[in-house]
């Protein structure tokens, strides 16, 4: 499929990078996968002589930073940009359901924060071991997220009722007072008990 983007000037010159590496993509992509992809470019190559974790503050800014300009950029061209650690898509507007779908792919605290230059330029080596330290927490929080939702057979996008629902039907199944699994029972409860917290139940 032909792809036409029309870029505005800007000052991240991984943009253009970026961009080509999500027209090319058969799926779904992770920063990650950005980042090994742009290892290579001059750069990042000019953030070598930087301690490790500013490295990898510097690599991940500039990554989010053109993925945040994109999504800014491609509105209205026919072409929408979701973004999320772990799947970030480029994809025709008409593939999304409706309008409040592209609303709600916009995180505009994060894109506020990443397309902030200063924030880039100022932020030292504490601020940024503390940036981790809040990064994989929520990266766990979340791992154990989908975890419990895998227990109960539901997918990522399931909400509280849904999750209310599975729980009822598996519980009932599997308890031991009807001969059930009481392994199985725990686990159960376990991921519901979980998902309750995430859900701020």
């Amino acid at each position: 499929m032909s792809r036409c983007y029309t870029v505005s000037m800007q000052s991240n010159p991984l943009i253009i990078s970026v961009l080509d590496f999500l027209k090319n993509a058969d799926d779904s992509v992770s920063i990650l996968d950005i980042v090994s992809a742009l290892n290579a470019s001059d750069t990042f190559k000019s953030l070598a002589e930087l301690p490790c974790e500013m490295i990898a503050f510097r690599k991940n800014f500039l990554v989010m930073n053109a993925l945040y300009f994109l999504q800014r950029d491609l509105m209205g061209s026919g072409y929408a940009l979701s973004i999320s650690a772990m799947s970030i898509r480029l994809e025709p507007v008409a593939e999304f359901s409706n309008a409040s779908a592209l609303v709600e792919m916009v995180d505009d605290k994060l894109s506020d924060y990443y397309l902030d230059w200063e924030n880039y330029h100022e932020t030292g080596p504490e601020e940024v071991e503390q940036l981790l330290n809040d990064f994989w927490q929520l990266y766990q929080a979340r791992d154990k997220r989908l975890a419990a939702l895998t227990v109960l057979g539901l997918a990522e996008s399931a909400d509280w009722q849904q999750v209310q629902q599975a729980y009822r039907r598996l519980i009932s199944q599997c308890h031991p007072d009807k001969g059930g699994d009481q392994q199985r029972f725990i686990e159960i409860r376990e991921a519901y008990e979980i998902l309750a917290y995430c859900f701020k139940v």
